[in-house]
């Protein structure tokens, strides 16, 4: 399971990286020479970008421009009742419509019940849900499979890569057993 975690972040970063000055995207040997950055990546625990979301006080659910107020409690990226922690990190800002239809599921697991495009979920929450799910799975077994949401996400996700090569170098970079991070 945390592989496709792992995956998902090393896509959101091809994401953000800017283009080359020549403006042809990086080669597929990016995610292979940046693996090792995946990894201290995805374990880090940053709020910046939640906190950039909860002051832009903004639903984030797909196509919504709700302003949320103030006093909101939004909802969780990861559900307590799934074992996600109860703190600004794990802080998804909805307003009160679509947090009520999110309910207890997860927030990619709720993404694609919706049938929302990968590109319209912002990178910043994207990145804190990869984070925050590689530390709360990385001790489970590596052969565990990931929950169908999460592939049909990933599938998504990859599909916004530039070739077929890209998509293989990110399963090649992503896949090597050897880089599995112990739990805290």
């Amino acid at each position: 399971m945390p592989w496709g975690s792992l995956r998902l972040y090393a896509v959101q970063h091809w994401l953000r990286v800017p283009l080359p000055k020549d403006g042809k995207p990086y080669a597929p040997g990016f995610f292979l020479r940046q693996k090792n950055g995946f990894i201290s990546g995805i374990g880090r625990e940053s709020r910046q970008g939640i906190l950039r979301l909860i002051y832009a006080r903004r639903c984030v659910a797909h196509g919504c421009e709700t302003i949320i107020p103030e006093n909101s409690a939004g909802d969780h990226l990861i559900p307590v009742a799934l074992g996600g922690r109860n703190y600004v990190a794990n802080f998804v800002p909805l307003c009160r419509p679509h947090n009520s239809s999110k309910g207890k599921k997860d927030l990619l697991e709720w993404w694609v019940v919706r049938q929302w495009p990968a590109v319209g979920l912002p990178l910043e929450l994207w990145c804190h849900y990869c984070r925050l799910n590689w530390q709360l799975l990385s001790h489970e077994t590596l052969s565990s499979d990931a929950p169908l949401y999460l592939v049909a996400f990933l599938e998504a996700a990859k599909n916004l890569l530039p070739s077929d090569g890209h998509r293989k170098a990110l399963d090649m970079a992503c896949s090597i057993k050897e880089i599995y991070v112990k739990p805290r």
